[in-house]
């Protein structure tokens, strides 16, 4: 990205001078010698109208405003995929927490399930049933460590390769959700497909006039000498172009981009704007179901108690079952609203 944006502002100071000057010289042998050699010096230079050059220089000054722009908005597109990933990596540690506790009580349980099966006390289709809830709970797990093995691969790859030093527990304190009207005065600001489009509005006004000064005419004026029959002449040389066909369709195209680039500019400030109104509404919704179910969900004495009361026997294994397993997935729901809403945040 640094190498190519640097290659735009060498890209940006070229074709904003006059050409370079023609030399031109011609030695010609005289034949018979009474004649005597010919021979022709000329130096010319070709440049139009000082106002051209301006011109041009100012549309490739945009068009590298642009291409800073862009290459922002490349190294923001990495940045937003990488925070994206430490929530995602986040959400996936509080999950393999909760699965842990959960991976635990399914052990003890299948302890206690092998201890009274041993004093006759349970079936062997009751001691089955909490085998095979053990077992999906390690399956479960170990998917959840591939996951979080993909992820962290993911996160490395966008920090450049580069190993991160250190652990993911628990997001950063969020902040309270913006007013909308202050969002969208900071989007038509800094977003950087809207800064784009407006870039691009102007390129396509200024290649309006670039186009105009090139319907002017080139011009062309120079230096000649001539040596024959011992006699020299000196004297100066100029031409003008006459232009003609091609530079009025040039105008005429550049005039047809403008007006594109003004409906293109307008198409991508109502794309953003709408996308912009889903997203906060979106975000309001998340809020709020998150603030609803945050309390009660993220409490872990719940399973815990539940598992006390089936130890005591108070409760049965399959009254146990559905009980707690609703319980883990409230948690892991709530995990998932918690993540979706500091997803949103980083938009």
């Amino acid at each position: 990205s640094a190498k190519w944006l640097e290659s735009e502002k060498y890209r940006s100071k070229t074709g904003i001078y006059p050409e370079n000057p023609d030399i031109t010289f011609n030695y010609m042998r005289g034949n018979p010698d009474a004649i005597g050699n010919q021979q022709e010096l000329e130096i010319t230079q070709k440049f139009s109208f000082p106002g051209y050059y301006f011109a041009i220089s100012s549309m490739q000054k945009m068009e590298f405003s642009q291409s800073e722009v862009l290459a922002e908005k490349t190294i923001n597109d990495i940045l937003y995929k990488a925070h994206n990933e430490i929530i995602t990596l986040i959400w996936l540690a509080k999950k393999e927490l909760t699965l842990s506790k959960r991976l635990k009580e399914s052990s003890d349980l299948l302890a206690l399930m092998q201890q009274g099966f041993e004093r006759k006390e349970f079936s062997k289709p009751a001691l089955d049933k909490v085998r095979i809830y053990h077992l999906n709970n390690q399956t479960e797990m170990a998917k959840l460590k591939s996951e979080i093995v993909v992820h962290n691969e993911i996160l490395q790859q966008l920090n450049g390769g580069l190993t991160l030093n250190f652990t993911f527990s628990d997001y950063a304190p969020a902040e309270a959700l913006p007013v909308f009207d202050s969002l969208q005065a900071k989007l038509m600001e800094f977003n950087p497909d809207i800064r784009i489009a407006g870039l691009s509005m102007d390129i396509s006004g200024q290649k309006v006039k670039v186009e105009n000064m090139n319907r002017l005419p080139k011009i062309e004026a120079g230096y000649k000498g001539e040596t024959i029959l011992n006699q020299k002449l000196q004297g100066i040389h100029t031409g003008i172009s006459i232009p003609l066909w091609e530079n009025k369709n040039k105008v005429k195209q550049a005039k047809i981009e403008e007006n594109w680039t003004q409906l293109n500019y307008d198409q991508v400030v109502s794309e953003i704007t709408s996308s912009l109104k889903a997203d906060y509404s979106n975000a309001q919704a998340v809020l709020q179901n998150y603030m609803n179910i945050k309390d009660i969900a993220a409490d872990p004495a719940l399973s815990e108690s539940t598992f006390l009361l089936l130890k005591a026997g108070e409760i049965s294994f399959p009254e146990y079952l559905p009980e707690v397993q609703l319980i883990f997935e409230n948690q892991l729901d709530f995990l998932e609203v918690e993540r979706d809403y500091f997803i949103l945040l980083n938009k």
